[in-house]
């Protein structure tokens, strides 16, 4: 520049004056046009000029950079550049200088700046030393930037690029990324903590090193996206803790800015829940279509129009209609009873969902015949519609079967109402009386509904005293035997044969059954019967009372004989015929003293027998000692008096002859029934005995041929002698049940 200028100055001296005057006004001209050219440059330029001194202090600045700190430019002269400097990046402004001034080197930082009105803003600082000729001498040339737009944009992107981090590293989606060779670039946790895999162990391996089962299927679906570079969902296969779980993936191509392909995302969503969802749904359709078919009433389920939507085959069966042709009709082309549009909707809105109505009405075949239906109607959404969901049921038989059973009814009602006694039936908790006859109704009124203490009794204010409902079930609440009495209604006066039981009634509870039979007539007749046989027994008392007065009579006759004869021998005979006589008064003397005129207590009779006996013959009781076991025993008159004429003889002969010369000895005589209905008589002594080579059978002796006579003609039995030790009979008969 120097030697050019010297050329010119040259060449301006050896020309004339006024046209190197001319000359020097055209270069200064020139020279003045590019200085302005160059300080509007420098004024103008999109970032902000300054020189500073060695100290910091600003010598010169442009326009630009006054703006930027909102000020003048001459309101920044022999300012230090370090008090716009925010107090937080002091320090990097230092460093900033230091290297500048140490090294001589191009440096540069960023940091934050504040205006005039103390507004901070990032600037970037880009310095350089050299020598100033204006000034002479050394200084700073600084550079200043705005930065503050591009510091917020990168902020914003620091905290999008943050938030991303975080959706991908929470997202509960599998996303991941591959490079053009499968091999994987990115990938968030939920694959890590699927996979069971570490972030560095996935990194730069492809699908045939982590998941080699899967990896040719996923590898496929890969290719295809790049190959036609278009997205692409599937359902794949991966192991998830072991275990293949299925997903839903959604693979795109990853483009740079001049569109070339390099690489594929995917997502993935673990749908294992949602196809076992699927398949349960099916299955449940599937089940609710057997339900549905395998109702044993007709499905008609309609909307507020009438218009069928579904049916079953129960529907087609009971109608003759095919699904085809129920699914193209209306409800009331069924059923002419059923209601119309408006009343349908308001019959919707009476019920909520879950509830059902009962109906009865008359559904039209196609063949044009009727057959009764009930009808269960509930009150349904479907995909958020409402429908009407009744289910009808073919009720011909029941409806028959009622009328029979309502006959049956009528028929039991009537045959009830015919019994000539009281029937009534009361709930045994509440006393209620649920139902009675026409003979109730007849002599108690129409008493249903009211207590039955009430009711049928009179002065009653409560239960009544004698009342068999906690007779009649058991602790466990189940019927028990019938409960059966005689009582006096006070109410009508009359005596009934009262039989109660309790019985389920027909909606399940226990309940009193009470019968009662009218035995007013018969209560008078057995009294009537009571006091003519208290008449007779008075009479056979009597009679007894005068046979055994008799007896006595003819025994003081005989004893007048006695006393009169001479003879011992005839004396004897009368003596043995005074005792017969007298163990047969003492029979009827026991039953005309006793309450039963039938039967004698053989236990009073045979011991008053044989002390009678005793005493006549003088015995010494201390030296014959007499038994007599017969308890509970007894026996009818002509029985008992030929047990007693036999006793009389036994008892004579032992005492006669069975202890002679003062000698001591017992007597047992013992009766009891030994088998069923069989009677047993044991006599025995320890006495001298019976001789060896007596035949007792058939022996002239009257007394042992009585034994044998009464024992064979009067009781019908038999008679044993054991004669080893004393004298033992024994007399088994049958006893007599009826005897009078």
């Amino acid at each position: 520049m120097t030697n050019r200028n010297d050329k010119h100055s040259q060449d301006l001296i050896q020309t004339d004056p006024e046209i190197q005057t001319e000359k020097l006004r055209c270069i200064t001209e020139n020279m003045q046009d590019l200085q302005d050219r160059y300080t509007e440059l420098y004024d103008f330029a999109p970032v902000g000029y300054i020189f500073m001194d060695e100290h910091g202090i600003i010598l010169e600045s442009n326009r630009t950079f006054a703006t930027l700190m909102g000020t003048s430019r001459d309101s920044l002269i022999n300012k230090t550049l370090a008090r716009f400097i925010l107090g937080e990046d002091q320090d990097v402004y230092h460093l900033f200088e230091k290297k500048l001034s140490e090294t001589g080197e191009e440096s540069d930082c960023e940091l934050r700046m504040k205006t005039a009105d103390s507004v901070s803003f990032w600037v970037c600082l880009k310095g350089k030393l050299y020598r100033d000729k204006k000034h002479g001498k050394l200084v700073r040339r600084i550079m200043v930037s705005d930065i503050n737009k591009y510091r917020q944009t990168e902020k914003k992107l620091k905290k999008s690029n943050d938030n991303l981090s975080r959706i991908l590293e929470n997202s509960p989606i599998v996303i991941y990324s591959k490079d053009l060779d499968g091999k994987y670039t990115i990938i968030n946790k939920k694959f890590e903590e699927l996979s069971g895999f570490k972030k560095e162990d996935v990194i730069h391996k492809t699908d045939f090193d982590l998941f080699p089962e899967i990896a040719a299927q996923s590898v496929e679906n890969d290719r295809h996206v790049i190959k036609n570079a278009s997205p692409l969902e599937t359902e794949e296969i991966a192991p998830v803790h072991g275990r293949m779980r299925t997903f839903l993936t959604a693979k795109y191509p990853l483009m740079n800015s001049v569109g070339e392909l390099y690489g594929v995302c995917g997502f993935s969503i673990d749908i294992e829940k949602r196809k076992r969802t699927e398949e349960a749904l099916i299955e449940s359709e599937e089940r609710f279509r057997i339900f549905m078919e395998r109702l044993p009433g007709g499905v008609f389920a309609h909307d507020l129009n009438g218009r069928i939507l579904l049916c079953n085959e129960m529907a087609c069966k009971n109608t003759g209609y095919s699904k085809e042709e129920l699914l193209d009709m209306s409800i009331s082309d069924i059923d002419q009873n059923s209601i119309n549009r408006d009343d349908r909707t308001l019959f919707w809105n009476s019920l909520n969902t879950g509830q059902c109505a009962t109906i009865e009405s008359t559904h039209i075949r196609k063949d044009g015949s009727q057959y009764p239906a009930e009808i269960h109607i509930s009150a349904v959404r479907l995909q958020g519609k409402p429908i009407i969901l009744p289910i009808a049921f073919d009720i011909t038989k029941r409806k028959h079967a009622e009328t029979v059973a309502e006959e049956a009814h009528q028929r039991l009602l009537t045959v009830l109402d015919s019994i000539n006694a009281t029937v009534h039936v009361s709930d045994m908790e509440s006393y209620d009386i649920l139902f009675v006859n026409q003979y109730v109704r007849e002599n108690f009124g129409d008493v249903a509904g009211k207590k039955c203490w009430s009711a049928l009794q009179s002065g009653q204010i409560g239960p009544c005293p004698f009342c068999t409902n906690q007779k009649l079930v058991d602790d466990s609440g189940n019927p028990k035997r019938i409960y059966r009495r005689e009582l006096k209604n006070i109410k009508t006066g009359r005596w009934y044969d009262s039989q109660d039981r309790a019985i389920k009634w027909v909606d399940g509870r226990m309940v009193k059954l009470g019968i009662g039979f009218d035995i007013t007539d018969r209560k008078r007749a057995e009294e009537m019967i009571k006091i003519s046989l208290s008449e007779k027994e008075t009479l056979l008392k009597e009679v007894h009372h005068r046979v055994k007065n008799n007896m006595q009579v003819i025994s003081s006759l005989l004893n007048l004989q006695i006393m009169r004869n001479k003879n011992e021998q005839i004396k004897k005979a009368l003596m043995d015929c005074q005792g017969r006589i007298s163990s047969m008064a003492s029979a009827h003397e026991m039953l005309y003293a006793s309450d039963n005129l039938s039967l004698i207590d053989c236990q009073a009779y045979i011991s008053k027998l044989t002390n009678d006996i005793m005493r006549s013959y003088e015995t010494d009781l201390h030296r014959v000692k007499l038994t007599v076991d017969a308890e509970g025993i007894t026996l009818g008159i002509q029985q008992a008096s030929s047990l007693g004429l036999i006793i009389n003889e036994l008892l004579s002969n032992a005492l006669k002859y069975g202890f002679p010369e003062n000698m001591h000895g017992r007597i047992m005589i013992r009766l009891r029934m030994s088998e069923q209905n069989i009677m047993e008589l044991v006599f025995s002594d320890n006495g001298v005995g019976i001789p060896q080579d007596l035949d007792w059978r058939n022996t002239k002796s009257l007394g042992l041929n009585l034994i044998v006579l009464l024992t064979k003609n009067q009781l019908r039995g038999n008679v044993t002698l054991n004669a080893r030790e004393g004298a033992c009979f024994t007399i088994r008969f049958n006893r007599e049940t009826n005897q009078t």
